[in-house]
């Protein structure tokens, strides 16, 4: 069995998209110090800023962090990542809406 064999739902790839963009502007943050989880350096950076940014790829925290997260710190670097980690919020907020209005419009309704 190929890799051809087994295709992956677009869906599927956006999210994990959005969940590695998320998990790059953290650990990004985390290097610039202006973002800290635990207070320890190589754990904020390698591990647990990966993990929130695949978690938040799904909707509630996806809302937070498109709308609502303001926990960088107020230094232009912070200032600069926490706008890219909002449009990347904002834009799969946006897939997902043309997604629901897509589906609606093709798939018949009874």
């Amino acid at each position: 069995m190929g890799m051809t064999d087994f295709p992956l739902p677009v869906g599927i790839i956006v999210f994990a998209g959005f969940g590695i963009a998320c998990g790059w502007l953290l650990h990004s943050a985390v290097d610039r110090s202006v973002y800290k989880l635990s207070g320890i350096r190589f754990l904020d950076s390698y591990l647990l800023s990966w993990l929130v940014g695949l978690v938040s790829a799904f909707s509630p925290a996806m809302l937070y962090v498109a709308f609502g997260f303001n926990e960088f710190a107020s230094t232009p670097d912070g200032e600069k990542l926490r706008q890219r980690l909002h449009w990347a919020g904002r834009l799969q907020v946006l897939y997902l809406c043309l997604y629901g209005a897509f589906v609606l419009i093709t798939v018949p309704q009874k």
